[in-house]
């Protein structure tokens, strides 16, 4: 009798474990385990959730609950057409990565963790991918992909009178956002309107995407927005990045929408919640 409770006892516990190593989700991407530094970039044509990718990669914790060292569309912002000029692209990434480092320093000096990430959410940095990946081994893309409809008819509300992927079409008022803006996107002056232009931009990222993910499986992967923004699918994104532990919400958070729609300041006050929300497991 006491061999057979010892026996269930063992199967319990066997069990358990193996559970935990489901939930856990698969190991860090080839080549990332050993990075004490992982660089982590957020990728998506805009509208696709960017600014709550870059709460989400924020709220996750490093040891002693510091914060990761990951920001939105950090500045210098960078010309679209850097990914144009092989050389210069290759320079500008190792200086962003400098600077990301730095940024990673900084945090592991004040952590008692050994592993660090460092990165930026911005969708103007997919031309310049092959150099990040070619210039740090410890470097991991996670790219925003929202229906094509969703993202042309947000892109046009949002973007007014102003017209960023055919320049020259916009109403004086809005002359000065556009010239301002147009730099960071591809341009498609052929098209016939301001919506088919956003549609070609979208086709443009996505079959883009879909080439980097497949050179690289390891260290660039395509997620489903907003489905990759809370529970099973940002626990499995955020493991693709190299996070061991990811804190995900149970429900997404946004930009605009806090929980009674508070916008940007109820945005920001919620993110650092998510040490406090229940991590999502693998059901």
């Amino acid at each position: 009798m006491r061999c057979l409770l010892t026996s269930l006892l063992l199967a319990t516990c066997a069990l358990a474990w193996r559970w935990d190593a489901v939930q856990d989700g698969p190991e860090p991407p080839l080549g990332l385990s050993s990075c004490d530094t992982i660089f982590v970039f957020g990728l998506g044509t805009g509208r696709v959730g960017s600014v709550s990718l870059s709460r989400l990669l924020q709220a996750q914790e490093v040891g002693g609950g510091r914060r990761p060292a990951v920001t939105h569309e950090a500045r210098p912002l960078l010309p679209w057409s850097l990914g144009d000029d092989p050389a210069q692209a290759a320079v500008t990434a190792r200086r962003r990565l400098a600077l990301l480092a730095a940024r990673a320093a900084r945090v592991r000096e004040r952590s008692s963790g050994w592993r660090v990430h460092a990165g930026d959410v911005a969708s103007w940095t997919l031309p310049l991918v092959p150099a990040l990946l070619a210039a740090d081994q410890c470097v991991v893309a996670v790219l925003l992909q929202r229906e094509r409809a969703d993202v042309v008819r947000s892109f046009a509300a949002k973007s007014g009178a102003a017209d960023y992927w055919r320049p020259g079409n916009a109403s004086a008022e809005a002359a000065a956002d556009e010239s301002f803006w147009a730099p960071f996107f591809p341009q498609f002056g052929n098209e016939s309107s301001k919506e088919a232009a956003i549609g070609a931009y979208w086709d443009y990222y996505a079959a883009e995407g879909a080439r980097l993910a497949a050179l690289w499986p390891d260290r660039v992967r395509v997620f489903d927005s907003p489905a990759c923004l809370r529970g099973r699918e940002a626990w499995a994104m955020l493991r693709f990045a190299g996070y061991e532990r990811p804190l995900v919400p149970d429900e997404p958070f946004h930009e605009n929408a806090g929980p009674r729609g508070g916008g940007r300041r109820d945005a920001r006050r919620r993110a650092p919640d998510l040490r406090a929300a229940a991590v999502v497991r693998a059901a």
